[in-house]
């Protein structure tokens, strides 16, 4: 049901030396299941990062969201930043 929701904005990017965030766009299901988007983390490999990267290589990142007042962590992607 979550990919319902969540459209990713992508998965490969192409590198810029900025900091590259994916993010989600909400579907018009998100607005019959109350979901607001509060956040993302980013991963490289089970490390958490202190924010989203800027290097070329892969990633995971993970949407916080809350839904009817409950709070979410999880939904992910897996991206890639590649060189231009």
């Amino acid at each position: 049901k979550k990919a319902e929701v969540f459209e990713w904005t992508g998965s490969s990017f192409e590198y810029t030396g900025s900091a590259i965030e994916p993010t989600v766009v909400l579907s018009g299901k998100s607005y019959e299941t109350g979901v607001t988007v509060t956040g993302y983390e980013y991963y490289q490999g089970t490390t958490k990062l202190l924010s989203a990267p800027t290097q070329v290589g892969s990633y995971k990142v993970k949407v916080l969201y809350t839904s009817n007042n409950y709070t979410f962590t999880g939904y992910e992607q897996n991206y890639s930043i590649i060189e231009a």
